[in-house]
């Protein structure tokens, strides 16, 4: 269950039922899910019971723990490890003995709204002091910290998606996905042949865009000599089918739009 709510704020809302509810406090040290209350608020006609009001409470405290772990990871990776989630996870690795990887990592610091968060254990914090305040360890971050510092490394794309990314960008693609589908079965019938035909003009724009440059990289191959003449040729070829495919495109906005020479009976230019 998702929350929308930040400890001392005087709302939260329960993203998934869309529940919203007042928040107040009974202390300024907030220690336990016994310093704050919570009453139901919105147009809700629902009769909540105090069980449920308390269970609600220990959510949002369990929100706000998972919360307060999930950004101290994000500053000890940052300020300790280099931003760096392969070095964090074979510390906790090694602490531990538990088998945890980038996208154990990138799992626990996503934003918990999204379908591969996963909460980040307290034990996985104290496993990074614990490896932290090792000497040998400390001792080992610093000299490769002075070493970046005097051979700066830039940080390539495939690395970054593998320590970084792969786990954000593969949710993203589950997000789309599952937003057109929902698209197309909320789609009435009358609708549809117009979605259809959009859909099928966009993947023959795109097909066509594929073949027309396939070809010309294929018969660029068997006509060039060397690697620099291939690149050159290519080149070429490609920004000259682009300058055409733009001509034909703006020929095509000037007649169904009856502008320049179809603006008027005699076809001339204005």
């Amino acid at each position: 269950m998702a929350w929308n709510f930040i400890l001392g704020g005087a709302s939260a809302k329960d993203m998934e039922s869309g529940a919203e509810f007042a928040v107040t406090y009974r202390s300024r040290n907030i220690q336990s899910v016994d310093d704050f209350d919570v009453r139901p608020t919105g147009n809700s006609v629902r009769k909540w019971t105090e069980e449920e009001l308390h269970a609600v409470k220990e959510k949002l405290w369990e929100h706000h723990t998972d919360r307060r772990i999930r950004d101290d990871l994000a500053v000890l990776i940052q300020r300790e490890f280099f931003g760096e989630n392969h070095r964090v996870a074979n510390a906790i690795t090694q602490v531990t003995g538990k088998k945890v990887s980038e996208r154990t990592i990138q799992a626990w610091l996503i934003d918990p709204s999204r379908v591969s968060s996963r909460k980040c254990p307290a034990w996985a914090l104290k496993a990074i002091h614990d490896y932290l305040a090792a000497p040998e360890n400390k001792r080992h971050l610093e000299e490769l910290a002075q070493y970046r510092k005097e051979f700066p490394q830039q940080p390539q794309f495939l690395d970054d998606v593998y320590d970084k990314k792969q786990v954000g960008m593969a949710t993203t693609e589950i997000e789309c996905e599952k937003r057109a589908r929902k698209r197309w079965e909320e789609a009435s019938y009358n609708s549809l042949p117009t979605q259809i035909y959009e859909l099928e003009k966009r993947v023959d724009g795109y097909l066509h865009y594929l073949s027309n440059t396939l070809a010309t990289i294929t018969n660029t191959l068997a006509s060039c000599n060397d690697f620099d003449e291939f690149k050159r040729r290519v080149s070429a070829d490609i920004e000259a089918a682009f300058r055409a495919e733009s001509a034909v495109r703006r020929a095509r906005t000037a007649i169904e739009e009856g502008r320049e020479e179809f603006s008027n009976e005699e076809g001339l230019a204005e």
